[in-house]
């Protein structure tokens, strides 16, 4: 029997445009599984990012752009309101390519999220 795992569109308001996002949770996932943002420039199947939820248990927000800002606005969203999907945002990861690199060191030089 095959599993289905379950997704969702999401739309977030950047500074001047709404960002689509997509999201995927884990079989079974229970309240307050991990989070992540996965952010790439190149995957527009979101291959990486259905397997980090199906296979680790991440609930994952997935989003391709080539913005740093639009990352951010993810990052920051899934810090503030991660709960609203079900996760546990005190468990918050970044992953992906250089720009979720890139996310990831100006989270830390702007101390949020921690």
């Amino acid at each position: 029997m095959a599993f289905v795992q379950r997704e969702a569109d999401l739309s977030l308001r950047a500074a001047s445009t709404f960002s689509r996002l997509r999201v995927f949770w884990p079989p079974d996932a229970d309240d307050g599984a991990p989070i992540a943002v996965y952010a790439s420039e190149h995957d527009p199947g979101f291959e990486a990012a259905r397997a980090l939820s199906a296979d680790a248990g991440y609930i994952v927000l997935a989003l391709e752009t080539t913005a740093l800002d639009v990352v951010m606005v993810a990052l920051e969203w899934a810090a503030d309101h991660g709960q609203v999907l079900g996760a546990d945002p005190d468990r918050l990861v970044i992953a992906g390519g250089a720009l979720a690199t890139a996310a990831a060191l100006r989270a830390r030089d702007n101390g949020w999220p921690e």
